[in-house]
């Protein structure tokens, strides 16, 4: 349980420069591959590209985010963010195909690493994740409706609408940070359990990637890894073997 001062809700456009940050303070406490992308970038890079790239904006159509609070200190310390993956007309797919690339050069930044670290587990993404499968019987204008009222009840994430015949059985956990001085206390497993417990309630597979640290955070909320992506670091400068983890939770049985 997080501490009981720790408040969850629905992040606003305001926070983007927080959970920026946020991000950044628990990548480069804790994940051996960020020194060696962003540590020659000038200060400030990894805030300025998670604002641009991931959170203008924050919330979405076809994604959710939410915050944890310490009410006491009346600060944001973490955040989780879940989506639907997104289904392409037809004539998007090759626009999207040219469109799909990484990291545009960027001044003291190692792209190539960025690109293998990332990249790697796209494939397996590529692989598992059937979206037209899943979401295909459903009309663009009433997907794009459902999409719109993902927030149900508390702190639920909607993943298909009730009133459609869809068993939507897809969802993706795309971010879930904390910020380091609030670690090991119960939050992210609180910001998780916002997302899986929906996911149940709907019979969805719950996808993720994962960095090496946070594996057994996804393993204790019942995600699995199904396959691993290494990347070389001692090919870009630093020692030893970084491994990315493609993971699925399994919804529960639901009387």
């Amino acid at each position: 349980m997080p501490p009981a001062n720790t408040n969850l809700q629905l992040a606003t456009e305001d926070d983007a420069p927080t959970l920026a940050s946020i991000m950044t303070a628990a990548f480069s406490a804790s994940d051996a591959a960020y020194p060696l992308i962003w540590g020659s970038a000038p200060e400030g890079t990894h805030d300025s590209m998670s604002i641009i790239g991931l959170f203008s904006p924050v919330q979405r159509s076809d994604r959710v985010t939410y915050k944890a609070v310490d009410e006491e200190a009346k600060k944001v310390v973490g955040f989780a963010t879940w989506g639907l993956p997104k289904v392409l007309a037809k004539d998007d797919k090759e626009r999207g195909k040219k469109e799909e690339g990484g990291l545009p050069p960027i001044p003291g930044v190692n792209v190539d690493l960025w690109m293998d670290k990332v990249g790697g587990t796209r494939v397996y993404s590529a692989r598992d994740v059937d979206v037209e499968k899943d979401m295909g019987r459903l009309s663009s204008k009433v997907r794009v409706e459902h999409l719109r009222r993902m927030i149900i009840k508390d702190h639920y994430v909607s993943i298909s609408s009730e009133n459609s015949n869809v068993d939507s059985n897809v969802a993706d956990l795309t971010f879930c940070f904390v910020h380091p001085q609030y670690q090991r206390q119960g939050i992210a497993s609180s910001l998780l359990e916002l997302g899986t417990q929906e996911a149940d309630r709907r019979k969805a597979k719950f996808w993720c990637t994962s960095t090496p640290q946070a594996v057994t955070t996804y393993e204790k909320s019942e995600w699995k890894v199904v396959e691993t992506h290494d990347v070389d670091l001692g090919l870009y400068g630093g020692k030893g073997v970084y491994t990315r983890s493609w993971m699925v939770r399994e919804p529960k049985m639901i009387d």
